[in-house]
């Protein structure tokens, strides 16, 4: 009897030092599916960063729709129209030299419903450039909604503090900070 109450005694520490198992997280991507058309979508970016590169600007304009807007871009303002984005290009450009963009990834989804319904392209690359004397690898991320093949929305994602420190400037903190 003494050998049970030990091993009964021994077995109930033994199960109640277990860690419960740990919670599934709520990974609910019913909404959310791997499209087919990365590689087409993949191209439309190509062709658009190469138009952009080369100021080619009746190039860039068939890579995206009517309405198209990006986001975040390097520009004085963070939402622009395709005139807005050639525009950029077209000023910085001249001080840049050995421009190139090297696909680190991609992949095209499809959001089924709500605010961001449609296909998108994700794309994670290196925009590699000599500007001002300096050679830059600026590693970056875009996320484009896709319309009729066409590019509607353009959300960039990228280091500009880096990209300009890289460039010579120093920053100074505002006053107070």
């Amino acid at each position: 009897m003494k050998n049970l109450t030990i091993l009964t005694l021994g077995m109930s520490v033994i199960f109640s030092c277990q860690t419960p198992p740990a919670e599934e997280p709520d990974n609910d991507t019913g909404n959310v599916e791997v499209s087919g058309r990365a590689d087409e979508y993949k191209q439309v970016i190509d062709r658009y960063f190469e138009a952009l590169m080369t100021l080619d600007s009746a190039g860039a304009v068939t890579t995206v729709t009517t309405d198209f807007v990006a986001y975040g871009m390097f520009a004085e303002i963070d939402t622009s129209d395709i005139q807005v984005e050639l525009q950029a290009w077209a000023e910085a450009v001249p001080r840049r030299s050995n421009q190139s963009i090297e696909t680190i990834a991609y992949t095209a989804l499809t959001v089924k419903e709500g605010d961001y319904a449609g296909d998108w392209l994700q794309f994670w690359g290196t925009y590699s450039v000599t500007e001002n004397g300096a050679d830059i690898q600026n590693p970056f991320f875009v996320s484009a909604q896709m319309e009729d093949g066409k590019m509607k929305q353009l959300l960039y994602y990228y280091d500009r503090l880096g990209y300009v420190q890289k460039l010579g400037f120093e920053v100074t903190p505002a006053e107070g900070y």
